[in-house]
This record gives C-alpha cells, structure tokens and sequence, in this order.
C-alpha cells in the first residue's frame, strides 16, 4: 500500500511538474509578442505625448495680428485713460502716452511685472478708493436713485464743483466719435479706473435730477441724459474686454434707471419733452448685446496668458528661489510634454468663435440652448484623449468658457429693462388708463416682448408694475425685474 501510494504522489507530482513545464512554454511562446506590443502601445503612448505642436491657423494669426484702426484723437479709450490724471495735464495726452509705455513693457515681455498707470497721472490724480457708487445701490438696496440723491443734493452739490476738472474731462468723452481698446491685451495690463469714472458718473447722474426737478432746467438736463446713454453706448459697443463690457452693463442700467424714475415722478414729460424721451428709452439692440467683438478679445487675452505659461519656467520655476522647483530646463521639457501653445490657441480660436455666435443670439435662443452648447465646447476628462495629448491647455480651455454665461445674462437683463422703461414711456405718453394697460401691452411691438419668454411683458394691477423673470440670478441682484408706471 505504501508503495503504491508513493507511487501515485510521484506520479502526481511529474504530472503538475510537465503542466507547469508546459504552461511555462506556451507563456514563453506568447510573452514576446505580448512584450512587443506593449512596448508598442507604450512607444505610442510617449509619441503622442511629445508629439510636436501645431501651427497657428491663418485666422488664429490675423486675431493676434489685430491693432487699433482709431486714431487716438477720435478715440475716447485714451481720454478715459487721463481721466484720473492731475489737473494741469491734458488727459488725451496722458492717455497716448499710457498706451505707448504699456506696449513697450509688454513688447518686452514684462509679464512678471504689474504696469501701474498711476506714474503717468501726475502729482493730484483723482484717486476713488470708496464704493463708485455711493448712493444709487441695486434695486433692493435702494428702491429709488432719484429721491437719495436729491437727500443728499448739498453734499454731491459741493463735490460737484470741487471735482469740477474730472467732471468736464468726463463730459469731454461724449465729443469723441469712437471707443476701441487699443492697449495690449496681457495679464499684466492695468485695469481702467473704473472706481473713478463711476464715481463721476454718479456726480453727473444726481446733477440731472436736479436739473429734472426744475421745469426750467428741464430740458437741458434731458439733454444730457441722452448724451449719457449714448456715451455709454459707445463705450459698450465699441469695447472687445469683458470687464469694460461689464461696467457697460451697469452704467446704462443706472441710466435707463433715472428715466424711470422720471417717467413716474413726472410722467407728463413723456408728452412735453417727447422727442427727447423717446430717444433717451430707445431700447438697447443686438448691437449692444452681441458677443463677437468680446469674445476675440478676450482671446487674445488668453493668447497672452498661455504664452506666460510657456514662460513660466524662467520666470517662476527658478531653483535659486525656491528650492522645491525644478531647474528651468526640465520644466520646460515637462511643460513641451503637457503643453502645446499653439493647440491650444487653435482650439481656444474656435471656441471662442462659436461662442460669439452663440451668444449674440436673443435671450431665448441663448437660454434654450445653453445646456447643448456647454457639452459641445467642453472636452470629456474621461476621453484618454484629453490625457495623451495637451491636458494642461485642455484643462485651461475647459474652465475659461462656462462663466461668460452669467455675464451674457446681465447683458440680457439689461436689454430687456430698457424695453420696460421704453413701456412705460409708451404709457404715460399715451396717457394709458390703468384698466387698459394689460391690453396695451398685449398688442405692443414683439421687439418689447420678454427677452426670454418672447411674449407680452407681464403686467400686475396691484403694484402697477410691468416686469420680466431673469434668467438667473444674477442679473440685475432680482429673480425679477420691473418698473413701476403712473396711475392714470
């Protein structure tokens, strides 16, 4: 028995020692090839990877190759620059020279270093560091601009004359006939003083309502109203930079806003000053709210800060700084892996395009198809596609494009209080009885429709108001928009 069973366990044995004799042959038969092709597959890997990167596209080149066209005594950009400046420098002067050292700073690749326009502004710069507007907030801040500033009429009196040089210098850009950007679009780039020219904005607004007040200088302030809205008009038509394109935004609501206010504290000006009125509430059109000329610029804004990425190794990545950093040269050589500039303008060219188009659209159109045009611009983090090739640029494109949304739909929500005030200009014109005005408004113009609903503005009888629902809540700080009309 014993022989017998030790028997069996060599045989048991010489029979798992040939399966695995035999496995190990047929792993051995296959290992070469499977070795071959993953050394393939990983050679494929690291040749996408370092693949070498595109060439700009002729329509990229002729963005970046843009310059300004407007001579710079016809272009209120260069004002507006001197608008801060000292009072005994011209301020067009000031301005052309601020252009000229911002070119030749950023010619230079001066990236690492903020330019500060505050050198060239002279010994006493106006210089706001306080809220721009201090009196006229949001609408649930402050239900009505008019009757606050009236309040403080002897305070805004007082600092009228004192900045009596700002104020004219910021009259003084309505004689201009153009707006176009004509700085160099970097990351380096000093932003407009907003703060200031906000601040004066205001100074003009409350000396309108007190020239509205008095039927003797009614008129002229009227005037100026209009001269208002269509400087900021200009400003908003022209500008290719989101920022300025914001500020835009803000200041023709506090415009169309005064009108309002107007319309309801004294509606019978619709009648006695009606050629005027109706030129200062002529609604904002698709010329106001279109996007293409903004999107290009901020394209080239972008061009320029990817190409501080390409130059982040010398300027950041320096090991006799920080000790954690890599040495200049393999940063770059880990960058050419991860980041393709040229793909990456190429595409960023093509997105910013298409959202050009897509929200220069009407509300509507922009609000129905959002959800669409969001997936078809963002690359899939999940596609191995994005990895193998430029992630970092695709990583940068796929944050950059989504916020624009919410600033299109304060353009939007602009717009379409301009068409309510344009109503209500309509209503005290036509003296409109209450009991009429839901019909009135039913059979107005489709282009005073709801922006986003393209039907009839909504009307309540109780508060007399007329309104439309925003897209999001952004917009003007209100899920809801309205203006208040005159009870007949």
């Amino acid at each position: 028995m014993k022989n017998s069973t030790g028997a069996s366990v060599q045989t048991g044995i010489r029979t798992d020692l040939d399966m695995h004799k035999t496995f190990a042959a047929q792993v051995n038969i296959i290992k070469r090839p499977l070795l071959y092709v993953t050394g393939i597959v990983l050679a494929a890997m690291i040749c996408w990877v370092w693949l070498s990167d595109e060439t700009l596209s002729p329509e990229v080149q002729r963005a970046l190759a843009v310059m300004p066209r407007i001579p710079p005594e016809q272009n209120a950009y260069y004002p507006l620059w001197g608008l801060n400046a000292s009072p005994e420098l011209d301020a067009l002067q000031v301005g052309k020279q601020l252009v000229a050292a911002q070119a030749e700073a950023a010619n230079a690749k001066m990236f690492a270093v903020q330019f500060s326009a505050t050198p060239y502004w002279g010994a006493k710069p106006l210089l706001i560091r306080q809220s721009p507007r201090r009196y006229c907030k949001p609408l649930g801040d402050t239900p009505n601009c008019s009757a606050v500033l009236r309040e403080h009429r002897e305070t805004l009196a007082a600092e009228l004359q004192t900045q009596a040089v700002f104020v004219q210098r910021y009259r003084d850009l309505r004689r201009y006939d153009y707006f176009e950007d004509a700085m160099i679009a970097t990351p380096s780039a000093p932003l407009f003083p907003w703060s200031s020219t906000r601040y004066i904005s205001e100074l003009v607004d409350a000396d309108i309502v007190f020239g509205v007040a008095q039927p003797s200088t009614r008129a002229a302030a009227l005037a100026e109203l209009h001269a208002e809205m269509r400087l900021w008009q200009k400003i908003n038509r022209g500008t290719s930079s989101l920022i300025t394109r914001m500020v835009c935004t803000a200041e023709l609501a506090s415009k169309y806003r005064l009108a309002s206010e107007m319309l309801l504290a004294y509606p019978d000006m619709a009648i006695e000053h009606r050629e005027i009125m109706a030129k200062i509430t002529q609604p904002l059109t698709n010329e106001d709210t279109q996007m293409g000329r903004v999107m290009m610029g901020e394209f080239r804004f972008g061009a320029a800060f990817f190409e501080t990425v390409s130059l982040e190794p010398d300027i950041k990545n320096n090991p006799a700084i920080d000790a954690s950093a890599l040495p200049p040269g393999l940063r770059r050589l880990q960058l050419a892996a991860l980041f393709k500039p040229n793909a990456t303008l190429n595409a960023q060219y093509t997105r910013m395009r298409l959202a050009g188009d897509f929200y220069s659209q009407s509300a509507a159109a922009i609000a129905a198809g959002q959800s669409e045009f969001d997936k078809k611009i963002n690359y899939s983090m999940l596609d191995p596609a994005f990895w193998l090739y430029n992630p970092i640029g695709k990583i940068s494109l796929n944050v950059s494009l989504p916020v624009f949304s919410s600033y299109v739909y304060r353009i939007q929500d602009v717009a379409g209080y301009s068409r309510l005030v344009e109503l209500q200009r309509q209503l005290a014109l036509n003296r409109t009885p209450l009991a009429k005005v839901g019909e009135m408004i039913a059979a107005t113009d489709k282009n005073l429709y709801d922006p986003y609903t393209q039907k009839a503005m909504a009307f309540n009888a109780v508060t007399q108001t007329i309104s439309f629902a925003t897209n999001n809540k952004d917009g003007l700080k209100q899920p809801l928009i309205s203006v208040k009309i005159a009870a007949r």
